[in-house]
């Protein structure tokens, strides 16, 4: 065996190995992703906050104001969401609602509501990647990237105060606005 028989054998090695741990790194990353994210629990019925039950399928059930709101990341993905408000919204503060994990955002109706209500804030809450009528697929650098386009668009949205401007997380949102901050 000359040395540059040698030499290319450990050039296929080396390939070998950089596509099999490449290879094995994405299916990890995506078997821990399925287990991680929660999108569609307790039931794929129940993805879309249209299908809720009674009370959680849009503000308006609860008796609050909004709009529909959609916002792109830096990664092209398209995010729907809600911002709730109170008659002249420039005069309140806003809290960008970051859910937890499992269901949308219908599910978190009553809390919005006594968010609402007791704080006196706006609010500004937007399915993950993969939740609801949110597109993508949930990933942790993905919900980095959602949590950056919803304060931008929250920043930049003409009838917030954008020094009155504060984020909530509950369950996995806390780790979502830690990032943020």
């Amino acid at each position: 065996m000359t040395l540059s028989n040698i030499a290319w054998w450990m050039v296929k090695v080396g390939i070998f190995y950089y596509i099999t741990k490449k290879v094995f790194q994405k299916v990890v990353e995506v078997i821990v992703n399925k287990f991680l994210y929660q999108p569609n629990s307790p039931s794929v019925e129940l993805k879309f906050p249209e299908n809720n039950p009674l009370g959680f399928r849009n503000p308006s059930e609860q008796d609050l104001e909004y709009d529909d709101i959609e916002i792109i990341t830096k990664d092209k993905v398209k995010l729907c969401g809600w911002f709730i408000y109170h008659s002249n919204p420039k005069d309140y503060p806003t809290i960008i609602f970051f859910h937890g994990n499992a269901g949308n955002i219908g599910n978190r109706l009553a809390n919005m509501k006594i968010l609402f209500e007791e704080s006196k804030a706006n609010i500004v809450i937007v399915g993950y990647r993969g939740y609801g009528h949110s597109q993508g697929s949930p990933s942790e650098s993905g919900l980095q990237l959602d949590s950056e386009a919803v304060l931008d668009w929250t920043l930049s949205c003409s009838n917030i105060d954008p020094s009155r401007i504060f984020v909530f997380g509950r369950s996995m949102g806390g780790a979502v606005s830690i990032y943020l901050c």
